[in-house]
């Protein structure tokens, strides 16, 4: 029996945007100024250095509840590894990153934050699927933190990020699906599992070095007494080169 893949594909996001509905309409009544739509825009330039190790840098820029204002502003920098000296580790990639970003509070005022991240993932395709995991390490700390009591603690969040994608013949916009759960630590804060992401992207390449990434998700909180709930819009512009060897 011929197997339809591109049904298979939409009824399985279909299966678990339903899924997370049902999780949704299970908790308790959300009061409606706890559901918020949030635009993103960024732009990023990855260099290859070699075959195993690249560099990159992103910005980007959020726009505070479909408003006309952006409240906050990131800038990443990033290397990552992949080692190739086995085919079992080949799939594997090591990456870390460091990035600043200022937000304007409700006060008008700004605040400066540096996070760090550590990331491990790990890819495998099926014929024309691919499936990819990735646990992330970050901890962040807010700078300047003059009137606060905890001053230099670095807050800790431990992200699992499971992703399925398709490839279509003769098809540039390949779609893909995604699961992220936070696992949060910081004191005087509620600690564990606090929330989740459920997305959709898909990326359009104009040629080997230039693309754009369209993606949506949803954030939902897991807390039990009036769970947040975001929509998030992101488009990003991605411009990929080499290193030149020299002669």
């Amino acid at each position: 029996m011929k197997i339809n893949y591109l049904s298979l594909f939409y009824l399985t996001v279909c299966c678990l945007f339903f899924s997370t509905q049902c999780i949704a309409q299970s908790s308790p009544p959300k009061k409606r100024d706890n559901i918020d739509i949030k635009l993103w825009g960024g732009a990023e330039l990855d260099l290859k250095l070699n075959k195993s190790w690249s560099i990159s840098l992103m910005t980007q820029a959020r726009m505070k509840s479909m408003g006309t204002e952006f409240d906050r502003f990131l800038l990443e920098f990033e290397t990552a590894y992949n080692p190739r000296f086995h085919s079992f580790v080949k799939p594997m990639k090591l990456k870390v990153g460091v990035r600043y970003f200022g937000t304007v509070d409700e006060d008008d005022g700004y605040e400066n934050n540096l996070r760090l991240h550590a990331d491990l993932s790990y890819k495998l395709k099926l014929k024309r699927f691919h499936v990819a995991y990735r646990f992330r390490y970050q901890a962040k700390n807010e700078l300047k933190q003059k009137e606060s009591i905890y001053k230099n603690y670095w807050t800790q969040d431990f992200r699992n990020l499971i992703r399925i994608g398709y490839n279509f013949k003769k098809w540039k916009l390949d779609p893909e699906i995604w699961v992220e759960l936070f696992f949060h630590d910081e004191l005087g804060a509620l600690d564990g599992f606090t929330k989740y992401r459920v997305g959709f992207k898909t990326s359009y390449d104009f040629d080997k070095n230039n693309a754009i990434t369209l993606k949506y998700f949803l954030e939902m909180e897991t807390k039990y007494y009036n769970p947040k709930q975001t929509h998030v819009i992101a488009l990003s512009y991605q411009h990929k080169f080499k290193l030149k060897k020299g002669k």
